[in-house]
């Protein structure tokens, strides 16, 4: 029993440790103060910092990173998902009711990552259409 609490602690912590660190990109300073970075590509258009934020697809590519991050954090959650649900199925020690809930964690986490994978090809697929 203390086993399985542990692999519960660790794949919390794996999970969270995870989590941080793909929202840590969402949360820079630059994304904060659009206002300034656009008043300052009024002030000054032709600068490097400004050729992604206007013409064409500078809104999409924004959107599209926000989407993309997303479901990059979808598929990290899945794959921790599959990992802690092989741990439980190890540390199952025989029990049926254990091997199942491991088997439809495996299973719920794997259609999961399909889906994200598939997501975020559909992504793409229309931000590239649409630049």
């Amino acid at each position: 029993m203390n086993v399985i609490k542990t692999g519960q602690k660790i794949a919390l912590c794996l999970a969270i440790v995870l989590g941080v660190g793909a929202v840590a990109p969402i949360l820079q300073p630059s994304v904060v103060h659009a206002d300034a970075i656009s008043e300052a590509c009024n002030l000054a258009p032709d600068s490097e910092a400004c050729k992604g934020m206007q013409g064409e697809g500078g809104f999409t590519k924004i959107v599209g990173n926000i989407i993309n991050t997303a479901l990059m954090i979808v598929g990290i959650l899945a794959v921790a998902m599959i990992i802690f649900s092989g741990i439980r199925y190890v540390t199952s020690a025989g029990n049926k009711q254990r091997v199942e809930q491991a088997k439809q964690i495996l299973i719920y986490s794997i259609t999961g990552l399909i889906v994200a994978i598939c997501a975020y090809a559909i992504v793409n697929f229309v931000i590239d259409r649409l630049m």
